[in-house]
């Protein structure tokens, strides 16, 4: 299974995330590797202007949004 392929599985589950999921979701996007991956991603278009078409960004992408979405989702659920 390829990166991109997880990205996308990982944003799936954001989008679905319910109170049971909470924790295994945290150890997947506080993942050290998965952050210095995003980090390098996002040096590598500041400073060599990688294309944001690239599948490598495109996943990034999807990892930045499942987690945007899984915190929406725990705002939501507090504010209840």
């Amino acid at each position: 299974m390829t990166l991109h392929v997880c990205a996308r599985i990982f944003f799936d589950l954001c989008c679905s995330a319910t109170d049971a999921d909470v924790e295994s979701l945290k150890i997947v996007w506080l993942n050290e590797h998965l952050i210095s991956e995003i980090c390098t991603c996002l040096k590598d278009i500041s400073i060599a202007g990688k294309d944001l078409q690239d599948e490598y960004v495109e996943t990034i992408d999807y990892f930045l949004r499942g987690i945007n979405h899984y915190n929406h989702c725990v705002k939501q659920l507090l504010n209840v």
